[in-house]
């Protein structure tokens, strides 16, 4: 199954040349931008592609794009997760494995 590609990564990344050109402006590999196509692209790459090629219409680009779930947003949510497991080795009520 492939992965859907990213409307706006390709926007950005066809209407500044192609994958090829993008890639030498970021100074990375062909295939890196190949991925942001399904993945997006990186926000630090996209601060700098908007200094390096202001003559690219950024107006076509939502502001908030690439829109991503902060860290804190997903450490609290993995924070408040019931579903703990014991620790190996020990049973539920915290007892070693065949300990009285």
């Amino acid at each position: 199954m492939t992965k859907a590609h990213d409307p706006i990564a390709d926007l950005i990344i066809d209407g500044l040349g192609g994958t090829n050109v993008v890639a030498e402006l970021c100074d990375c590999s062909a295939s890196a931008v190949s991925q942001w196509r399904h993945d997006g692209v990186p926000k630090p790459r996209i601060s700098f592609l908007r200094l390096a090629r202001p003559d690219f219409d950024w107006a076509q680009v939502p502001s908030d794009y690439p829109r991503r779930e902060p860290a804190a947003e997903i450490a609290e949510r993995m924070q408040s997760s019931d579903d703990v497991q014991p620790p190996v080795g020990t049973q539920e009520g915290g007892t070693k494995d065949g300990g009285e």
